[in-house]
């Protein structure tokens, strides 16, 4: 299970703006966010209180596309020689560094 997402600077910020009184929307240009982002953080506010406006949730993401063995492999492949006369090309001059 992923960690805690760090707070994103605006979360604290649009707390603090809105204690002090001001509208969403002037909040959201204060800051460059979207409105919905202000209204959000402030129901996530009242909803879970201070940690769950400031922190949010992980989120699933991509699920995972090769196991362990296929980036195994390939990263013995893109870390091997090139086959004898095979000479370096535009796509394997920037090969990853490997280390040893």
């Amino acid at each position: 299970m992923k960690a805690h997402i760090p707070p994103a600077p605006s979360n604290a910020q649009i707390l603090l703006h809105s204690h002090l009184g001001r509208k969403p929307a002037e909040i959201a240009d204060w800051l460059d966010v979207a409105t919905g982002t202000v209204y959000n953080t402030r129901q996530r506010y009242l909803d879970e209180r201070l940690p769950g406006a400031l922190y949010e949730k992980p989120r699933p993401g991509q699920p995972v596309k090769l196991d362990l063995r296929q980036e195994a492999a390939i990263t013995v492949l893109a870390c091997s020689d090139a086959p004898p006369g095979h000479a370096l090309d535009r796509a394997t001059a920037h090969r990853p560094r490997c280390q040893s």
